[in-house]
């Protein structure tokens, strides 16, 4: 299970065109993505699930992956 650990470094923090950026990627492939912030989680592959993470500038993100392509 891939696990990384990501900053948010913009100033503007995580809003709507980067979520759905984000989004986009990751339902371009099978497997399973799970973004947490603060012991809160949601679907990588949902833009709403990301939103409601509020994640502001500085915030600590983990992104992780499982399945046939994580």
């Amino acid at each position: 299970m891939p696990t990384r650990e990501f900053t948010v470094t913009n100033p503007l923090a995580i809003h709507a065109r980067p979520a759905a950026q984000c989004v986009k990627t990751a339902s371009a492939f099978s497997c399973e993505s799970q973004v947490e912030k603060d012991d809160e989680q949601a679907d990588g592959k949902s833009i709403l699930g990301r939103m409601m993470l509020a994640a502001g500038h500085g915030s600590i993100l983990i992104i992780t992956t499982e399945g046939e392509d994580a």
